[in-house]
């Protein structure tokens, strides 16, 4: 047998024997059941969102054109990280791009539930209850540990060395150098609402490449997740369609849901999800 073979059967018992990041004495598994796996997704653009589309029957006004310089200028340090880093993409089909082998499915599965929990972060027992296969399921331990090693190894070392998947004293497992593309819409969008810059809108809107996580149907995505990322999709929408752009209903018509109509207020329009 070749050597790199032998290297590589070396590699997958260490991966196999390494327990270090549960802890032996963990608790069962069903210690935090009804609890929600994944933290809410609210945006930290909401509020001042709300308050400018309540703002817009008295006919804000909103000026076309660049945010301030201080604040449209990117740092080169964060241009430089971004080029470095794997990007989950959910405002669409589910895309993880930058690794550095391709993701299995169950692989994916994991860093998408990682990155929208953000920097709270799953405890282990709450990742082994969302990668089973059901909500009845646990994933044994053995094998979430051999998921994490190995997910590690197909994204590659973040450009400061440290593993992109992180796990702490507490068993907590946060993502390290992964980006999120609705953590971009939700700068931009913010942005957009608080300098009236129709400029960041659009920019926010382009990231939508169709609707939400569309053809994702993992058990544990919960539909309020889903739904308030869609909402504030609208609402940003809302805000240019008042400001005048051009374009966004076929913007939304194409690339956001196909549940989404248009109706029309007595000064403005506005964008609503059609009920199932």
């Amino acid at each position: 047998m070749p050597l790199e073979s032998y290297q590589r059967l070396g590699e997958l018992f260490t991966a196999a024997a390494d327990t270090t990041d549960v802890a032996a004495d963990a608790p069962p598994y069903d210690a935090y059941a009804g609890e929600s796996l994944l933290p809410p997704a609210s945006g930290a653009n909401g509020a001042a969102i709300s308050e400018l589309a309540d703002d817009q029957q008295e006919h804000v006004a909103f000026e076309v054109g660049e945010p301030a310089q201080s604040e449209a200028a990117e740092p080169e340090s964060q241009r430089d990280e971004a080029l470095n880093a794997v990007q989950v993409s959910i405002l669409g089909p589910l895309e993880i791009t930058g690794t550095v082998a391709d993701l299995q499915p169950k692989m994916a599965e994991l860093v998408l539930a990682l990155a929208l929990a953000g920097p709270t972060g799953l405890r282990n027992i709450q990742l082994a209850a969302m990668m089973g296969p059901d909500p009845d399921t646990t994933k044994p331990s053995d094998q979430l540990r051999q998921l994490i090693t190995r997910t590690r190894g197909k994204l590659g070392k973040a450009p400061d060395g440290q593993a992109r998947i992180l796990c702490d004293s507490a068993y907590v497992y946060r993502v390290h150098a992964i980006t999120l593309d609705w953590t971009r819409f939700q700068e931009l969008a913010d942005r957009g609402a608080k300098h009236n810059s129709t400029t960041d809108l659009w920019d926010a809107l382009t990231l939508v490449r169709g609707p939400v996580l569309d053809g994702c149907y993992h058990w544990w995505l919960e539909t309020p997740v889903i739904e308030n990322i869609r909402a504030e999709i609208v609402d940003a929408a809302d805000l240019l369609s008042a400001a005048g752009g051009q374009g966004v209903e076929s913007k939304l018509r194409v690339l956001i849901a196909p549940k989404l109509v248009r109706t029309r207020g007595n000064s403005h329009v506005s964008w609503t999800a059609r009920e199932a």
